[in-house]
């Protein structure tokens, strides 16, 4: 027998009647047409689950421990300090920045109660804030953080509900705010101190937009100290423009970032007037625009 007959016969011998490799035969067309071949069943593509069969199926207690293993790293992450009390206002759980925040470790911050560490706090504040939260209230709580040294640092701390250990348990997101209540108390009272200055004082950008005027500056070129400034051009109040131009380049230039001379003004009237002025030059930051501090007096 020639091999290429045998290779038939073989491949014949192994398939079931009807089928060729897997592929159904359709009947003889009446054309007398050779046979055409189709596929003998649908392929499976079906997804399997998981588990794999066999393998023993994932006990709740194992898919909460997978979602604390999450929240851990998600907390770690974290740039705000983030706390988790039960219901009695124990810490469960923290992250590396309420350590930082805070001083303990977190083996010593497990257990102990957020009464010692958030100033003013107290049981009758959490059941208050556990039934805003509950009520889907947005809950913030301006404070003070008490350190292990025996220190403190400014405190927003803003409170919502998750599921940890207990489906009530309330996540904690505690912000540090001391610099930003510094640099708030610090520019209130400049502000504070321009406006009752009796010296006329201008803040000015390169156009000569006026950003800021105090009482004494508006009093001195509208002649009342209620006129607002702000978003004027300085150029209305100016004889000569182009002194003003020059005296802004001066303070940009010079190491000192100051310039003094006098400067053409026009008074209430319109009235023109040579004012002893004092120009400081603020350089940009992060972006900023350039101003400039205009003090001058009569």
């Amino acid at each position: 027998m020639k091999w290429a007959n045998l290779k038939t016969a073989l491949r014949t011998a192994t398939e079931e009647p009807g089928k060729t490799n897997g592929l159904v035969k359709d009947a003889p067309g009446a054309d007398g047409k050779p046979d055409t071949l189709k596929p003998a069943s649908t392929p499976d593509i079906s997804v399997r689950k998981h588990p794999p069969p066999g393998a023993a199926a994932a006990t709740p207690q194992d898919e909460r421990s997978r979602d604390r293993s999450l929240c851990k790293a998600l907390m770690a992450s974290m740039y705000d300090a983030l706390l988790i009390l039960d219901e009695k206002g124990n810490v469960i759980a923290s992250n590396p920045r309420a350590e930082l925040f805070f001083g303990y470790d977190e083996a010593t911050l497990w257990g102990m109660s957020a009464f010692k560490l958030i100033a003013g706090f107290n049981p009758v504040i959490l059941n208050k804030i556990r039934a805003y939260v509950a009520d889907d209230r947005f809950t913030v709580l301006n404070t003070k953080g008490m350190k292990q040294d025996g220190g403190t640092f400014a405190a927003e701390i803003a409170f919502g509900s998750i599921f940890y250990l207990h489906e009530d348990d309330l996540l904690l997101t505690i912000r540090n705010v001391d610099r930003r209540q510094k640099a708030e108390r610090k520019l209130a009272l400049e502000r504070d101190t321009a406006a009752y200055s009796a010296i006329p004082l201008l803040l000015i950008d390169e156009a000569f937009t006026i950003q800021y005027a105090n009482t004494a500056a508006a009093e001195d070129l509208t002649g009342n100290p209620e006129t607002s400034l702000v978003d004027q051009s300085l150029s209305t109040f100016v004889k000569d423009t182009q002194a003003l131009q020059n005296a802004c380049t001066k303070a940009a230039n010079a190491d000192t970032a100051r310039w003094a001379g006098p400067l053409p003004l026009k008074g209430p009237r319109g009235k023109p007037r040579s004012v002893n002025a004092t120009l400081r030059h603020l350089p940009p930051q992060r972006g900023d625009q350039t101003l400039f501090v205009l003090a001058f007096t009569p």
